[in-house]
């Protein structure tokens, strides 16, 4: 299955998540927001479920409360806008897939 080139992008991005450089972290979550909240370039499927779990580890692992506070944020905008595009009627079998992976993942993510 041939990538486009935002999940060759999103997964570049997401290879960053140890460094411990709180700047990093930082540009890694605006990153990931802003692909999965685009209306223009779209994330889907394994690269959706990259972008919440980096997300979530980057909130794990950061020593900084800012950086926190800001995954935290980032996980919560993507989620929502997941589940809008699930709402609107007539939502592509792509969407409701994304919203059944995102969903399955954080059931996973909560028994850890």
């Amino acid at each position: 299955v041939k990538k486009s080139m935002m999940d060759v992008v999103m997964e570049t991005v997401c290879t960053c998540k140890d460094q411990e450089d709180e700047a990093v972290q930082l540009q890694i979550v605006k990153a990931v927001l802003t692909a999965v909240t685009s209306t223009v370039a779209a994330v889907h499927d394994t690269t959706l479920l990259l972008a919440v779990k980096t997300c979530f580890y980057i909130y794990l692992v950061s020593k900084s409360s800012t950086i926190q506070s800001t995954a935290n944020a980032t996980l919560t905008q993507m989620l929502n806008v997941v589940f809008q595009r699930l709402e609107l009627s007539n939502a592509p079998p792509v969407i409701q897939r994304d919203a059944f992976l995102v969903f399955r993942s954080l059931c996973k993510l909560s028994m850890k």
